[in-house]
């Protein structure tokens, strides 16, 4: 209770920001189709379908005070916008089958290090699917986000989440306080960094339902002024902390 009292405004925000995205979706379902001859179509709808999903696990966390783990799902949320961004800028369906071989060839790399035989290994090309995984590797994530314009979303919540996602002595450290003479080991839910998990998610989620629907051709009928608002009303607070933290880092 602590926490949705502290951050009342910015969860209710983050609901707000579900529930306008949702009510977006609904209003354009019609628009939203699987073409066989375009396999971004699908592409586009998995990563939305995920990104949903990660956008309630990032409130789930946070509201229960596992805030450095909301920010690991934040920064996977932050990956899959940026891609999502690379993807829909041009050339979609060539990168989605770069994207999409990418991931198959890692199954299959995964499958053959336990000595398993994929399902597909007879059935498809694989000199033309490690071709085009290596397309996609070759251009760095760095890369992915400035071609989408998403530059800002790379340097500040992907590189700085790194600090979260791999345990670095930063954010390892961060579990210990130094009281008196004595350490002070804190493994127990607690506030701590539930404001930039639940700013990171919004803003890349908000991001990532800007994406899907100029993919779609949405009609926003000013939900997309709505969903702005909310944002910026809820988060401004954390925002401008955020800010001051990483320019002071």
């Amino acid at each position: 209770m602590e926490i949705e009292a502290q951050y009342s405004r910015e969860l209710d925000g983050y609901v707000r920001l579900g529930e306008l995205a949702w009510t977006l979706s609904q209003r354009n379902q019609s628009l939203v189709a699987i073409d066989t001859a375009r396999p971004s179509t699908a592409a586009v709808l998995g990563l939305h379908a995920k990104a949903r999903k990660s956008f309630q696990a990032i409130d789930v966390l946070a509201r229960e005070g596992y805030g450095e783990d909301a920010m690991i799902v934040a920064r996977s949320l932050v990956n899959l916008c940026i891609d999502l961004g690379y993807i829909c800028r041009t050339d979609s369906e060539n990168r989605v089958r770069q994207w999409m071989a990418r991931g198959r060839v890692s199954r299959r790399d995964m499958a053959k290090t336990f000595h398993r035989t994929p399902s597909d290994e007879s059935t498809v090309d694989w000199t033309v699917m490690i071709t085009r995984a290596k397309e996609w590797k070759d251009v760095s994530i760095l890369n992915r986000a400035k071609d989408a314009g998403l530059l800002n979303f790379y340097e500040i919540a992907y590189r700085h989440g790194s600090v979260y996602e791999h345990s670095d002595a930063w954010g390892a450290l961060a579990f210990l306080d130094l009281v008196a003479d004595a350490v002070e080991v804190q493994p127990d839910p607690s506030p701590h960094l539930v404001d930039n998990a639940l700013l990171i998610g919004a803003f890349a989620f908000a991001q990532v339902v800007q994406t899907v629907a100029e993919f779609w051709k949405f009609d926003f009928g000013g939900l997309d002024t709505e969903i702005h608002t909310v944002v910026s009303t809820a988060f401004e607070r954390s925002a401008s902390s955020h800010s001051e933290d990483s320019s002071s880092a």
